[in-house]
């Protein structure tokens, strides 16, 4: 899944400077602006784009399918962001590989 190969591909800037969709998404909540409904959209579509894409693969309940990509992966940036380790990206993006080619 070309989802998949970018957030590898990114890997080291991930595991430096962390999800900017994720950080942005909790340094707007901080703010009364109003804007952090609008970039919770951008998480939304990524959602969405996901389970339309396993639904296309014949996914049997590509919503939970979905829900538990998309938090693996902003999970696994987080922990790997936390840790300095790009490694934890490539072995979860692995396992994830694994996981789709099972549908």
């Amino acid at each position: 899944m070309r989802y998949l190969d970018r957030v590898e591909a990114q890997r080291e800037v991930a595991t430096e400077f962390g999800c900017p969709i994720g950080s942005l998404c909790q340094e707007l909540d901080k703010s009364p602006s109003g804007l952090s409904d609008q970039v919770d959209d951008v998480v939304r579509m990524q959602l969405s784009w996901v389970c339309r894409q396993l639904d296309r693969l014949g996914h049997e309940d590509p919503a939970a399918a979905g829900l538990d990509l998309v938090t693996s992966l902003h999970g696994t940036i987080l922990v790997a962001n936390a840790l300095k380790e790009p490694d934890v990206i490539t072995q979860r993006v692995a396992g994830l590989r694994d996981w789709l080619e099972q549908i």
